[in-house]
């Protein structure tokens, strides 16, 4: 039976009955902490069933109202303006803020789609009845501004329709994992916005400072932990977990949701603006309740090691890595060096040490797309050495939706207003457009053939790693286990690589002798995934894009493809243990690019320059060396060359002044601006080869 507004309703009743009898005088733990919450009994819910092994899954994340719309009637749920659909003809942006038809009716519709796909867990944005109103221009479309922690919003569909979800996915072999927020409201939340609930009733006590009419109480100095604890997001009204029964409310919370639907685990919103203490007791609540096997994913919105390291050892099951998902971006959409995919799986074999799992992604609904970040050339090659790498780490991957089909996306702030704008990063999904355009790289039978790829073979989500060769764009690592050892071979370049790697003594040389003495043959796929054309499959063989790996002597002669990732399985039929390797050559000078030259161009009418000079993201915004313009008569324009790797570079145009002073000013023949956080604009030069 599922507790709706009425809840708070009764509270008020029975209040003012206990007022007008003269009721008995509050408690001290009332006077102290507020009222107590009205909590439920639940049996435990762990069971004896075949323990989840997480390292074998592979999470979908389904934003409910952007993903297939089942049942238009609730589009609006009675709110007209809450509903305004996007139209990419029209262009009409600003309709994104609202709601966009997505509900629980189109994801059980779709949950054969997800089967198929090869995904194994169903991550689901939080289903609350959310916010009635919208909050400086946005609808809570994306779930999490509730207003009431037990109910379904009504744009999505009811609790009925939840369980159907939840009992259809489990048949079909797939789990769900809820989207949890323990550290804040809605504005709108009774608790708050009722003034006899909020003054008379006490539960102002269960939050801290919180400002109805700005957002004075949020949170300005992100140094602080305290703050970043205490203080508000975005004016959101934030729990005091120090409050005892703020943490039974909360725990009663995620137990009715555990008890209703049978979840297999939550997706922790928020994690470092909560105590850890909290966090502490509350996961070894939740997994008492729950069994040990059930999934808490904890989001520490940080890409610093060092600051994710005081949420090790708190009880969660995995954590997002940040760094990792940075060092992604920075090498395949901007051309960083390997050294910081290297670089980032010595962390991962540093810091994961313990039980903890991190949480593999590219990006998501936080995040811009990895397919806006990438360009229009060559991003789908990009988005599968991306979603390549990330799958052949152990870890737990996370695919956002929409990826499949390299949905588009957007800049997660706007350049020239500094407003955000991830809901440009959160459109409609697109399903069967990739068979509809009929390409033959499509990225969905990609996708499905890599998630099957990985299921099947343990080597990549448990096997030990060793990197073989590593320059500044080609990377090739290898994955070890008892059973299997798996060679990953990257090039991130637009020209063919061909690498000759040494081998250590052993590695590898009785099965190439025995087997296959000139050729290594490709993953061998016992069967064909759902719906994955045999082309799919053989782009892991090397055979569609003619990708080889031959053995010469006591060597490994690899030919990569520009912009490939490929993936060779063999059987570890001669014991090769990790043990009796030997470190293998990762020189950076090996192999060497030449800088694009680019030549930036300055006109101004000005007499009073002492001279013009260029800083921006490639020299340290001046810290660096400097880039001096030299004036040129024939062009009558101030101009300097620069030679800089592939990326994305802000830079801004400095007049130092006759007399003194500085002016920075934009390059108004620039393609593409970004908010340069001072009220004016950064101009960006894209490099690419």
């Amino acid at each position: 039976m599922g507790k709706n507004i009425l809840h708070y309703f009764f509270i008020i009743v029975l209040a003012q009955i206990m007022l007008s009898c003269g009721g008995q005088k509050t408690s001290s733990l009332e006077e102290r902490f507020g009222p107590r919450p009205s909590l439920s009994l639940y049996e435990d819910n762990a069971t004896n069933s075949e323990k989840i092994d997480w390292r074998q899954e592979i999470v979908y994340f389904v934003l409910i109202d952007r993903f297939f719309d089942g049942d238009p009637t609730n589009n609006a749920a009675g709110n007209a303006n809450s509903h305004v659909l996007f139209n990419p003809k029209l262009n009409n942006t600003q309709a994104l803020k609202t709601y966009q038809g997505g509900d629980l009716a189109g994801l059980l519709e779709q949950l054969p789609y997800l089967k198929g796909l090869g995904i194994t867990t169903i991550w689901l944005s939080p289903i609350y009845d959310n916010s009635n109103e919208p909050y400086f221009g946005y609808w809570a479309y994306h779930g999490y501004h509730p207003r009431d922690f037990y109910k379904v919003d009504e744009h999505f569909g009811d609790m009925e329709l939840m369980k159907r979800v939840c009992d259809e996915a489990h048949n079909l072999g797939l789990k769900i994992v809820l989207d949890i927020i323990n550290n804040h409201t809605a504005r709108d939340h009774p608790f708050v916005s009722d003034p006899t609930l909020w003054r008379d009733q006490g539960y102002n006590k269960w939050f801290h400072a919180h400002d109805k009419k700005g957002s004075f109480t949020d949170i300005r100095n992100w140094k602080s932990q305290r703050e970043v604890e205490e203080g508000e997001l975005a004016g959101l009204p934030d729990f005091d977990q120090d409050n005892p029964h703020v943490y039974d409310y909360l725990l009663d919370v995620s137990k009715y949701w555990i008890s209703n639907l049978g979840v297999d685990g939550f997706r922790l919103d928020t994690v470092r603006h909560v105590p850890k203490d909290y966090w502490q007791r509350f996961n070894a609540d939740i997994k008492a309740f729950a069994g040990d096997d059930f999934l808490l994913l904890g989001e520490v919105f940080e890409n610093n090691n060092r600051y994710l390291k005081q949420y090790k050892n708190l009880g969660f099951t995995s954590l997002f890595n940040f760094s990792l998902q940075s060092a992604v971006i920075d090498v395949f959409t901007k051309g960083a060096s390997m050294t910081r995919l290297s670089e980032e799986i010595g962390n991962l074999i540093n810091f994961y040490d313990g039980d903890e799992l991190p949480a593999l992604f590219i990006d998501n609904h936080d995040l811009t797309r990895f397919r806006y970040l990438a360009g229009d050339e060559q991003y789908r090659d990009k988005l599968r050495m991306a979603l390549t790498f990330i799958n052949t780490l152990n870890g737990l991957p996370l695919l956002y939706y929409g990826t499949e089909i390299g949905l588009e996306g957007g800049p997660k702030t706007d350049p020239f207003t500094g407003e955000g704008s991830d809901y440009l990063n959160r459109k409609m999904m697109d399903f069967g457009r990739e068979e509809r355009e009929n390409r033959f790289d499509n990225l969905t039978h990609f996708t499905r053939t890599l998630n099957y790829v990985r299921r099947e073979n343990p080597v990549l989500y448990k096997g030990s790693i060793l990197e073989l060769y590593r320059d500044k764009l080609a990377y090739v690592y290898a994955k070890i286990d008892a059973s299997q050892i798996a060679i990953i071979a990257i090039n991130n370049y637009s020209e063919a690589r061909y690498v000759d790697l040494p081998l250590a003594p052993g590695f590898l040389v009785p099965y190439l002798d025995e087997k296959v003495p000139s050729q290594i043959p490709g993953i061998e796929v016992s069967g064909t995934p759902p719906g994955a054309p045999t082309a799919a499959v053989e782009w892991f063989q090397g055979k569609l894009i003619n990708t080889s790996l031959k053995k010469d002597g006591e060597s490994l002669k690899f030919t990569l493809q520009p912009y490939s990732a490929d993936v060779f399985i063999f059987p570890n039929t001669f014991g090769y243990e990790m043990g009796s390797s030997q470190n293998f050559s990762t020189d950076e000078s090996s192999f060497s690019i030449e800088p694009v030259k680019v030549k930036f161009n300055f006109k101004t009418p000005r007499t009073d320059i002492s001279k013009i000079v260029i800083r921006g993201a490639f020299n340290d915004w001046g810290n660096g060396k400097e880039y001096i313009l030299e004036f040129n008569n024939e062009t009558q324009a101030w101009e300097v060359e620069i030679p800089l790797n592939p990326g994305d570079y802000a830079y801004k145009f400095v007049i130092i002044k006759v007399g003194g002073g500085e002016d920075w000013i934009s390059d108004e023949s620039a393609s593409k601006f970004e908010n340069d956080g001072f009220g004016g604009q950064n101009s960006v030069i894209q490099v690419r080869r």
